[in-house]
């Protein structure tokens, strides 16, 4: 699938990019184990958004419904309209935490819909290096850690 080899690296980076606090002030000794699917629910609805739009625009593309390039735009622009919806939807939500935890999942699951159509360009402009271009990339960004 066109999109899915660059899908490790890139869930990996997300996934370091993202707190996963150990403890919270508030209750002072609450371990991670009690909010564990709480934490990692972004991520993992990034990681089911990037999949599923990947599967569908491998679909789209073999049957020949739409062509790569309006694919590529239309899952990022997707991608980035549900994000945009999502962060509006966290301002209007205030305080209130799982109005704010449902809209920072549907954001990643968003952005991982982006995924499709972002991942995919590298595999357009150079088919025969793009794992290896994708991989240099993913060095050099890990490297400003």
């Amino acid at each position: 699938m066109p999109s899915l080899s660059g899908m490790s690296s890139v869930l990996k980076k997300a996934y370091d990019s993202t707190p996963h606090a150990t403890r919270t002030p508030a209750s002072g000794d609450f371990l991670s184990h009690c909010n564990g699917a709480t934490s990692c629910l972004p991520v993992a609805m990034k990681s089911v958004g990037g999949v599923i739009a990947s599967l569908v625009s491998n679909w789209l593309t073999k049957k020949n419904y739409i062509g790569v390039n309006k694919l590529r735009k239309g899952c990022t622009s997707i991608g980035a309209l549900g994000f945009s919806l999502c962060m509006a939807g966290i301002l209007l939500a205030g305080c209130d935490t799982v109005i704010n935890i449902l809209c920072f999942s549907l954001s990643l699951l968003s952005s991982g819909i982006a995924l499709a159509g972002i991942m995919i360009a590298v595999g357009d402009m150079s088919p025969m290096f793009s794992g290896q271009s994708i991989n240099f990339n993913y060095t050099i960004t890990m490297k400003g850690k």
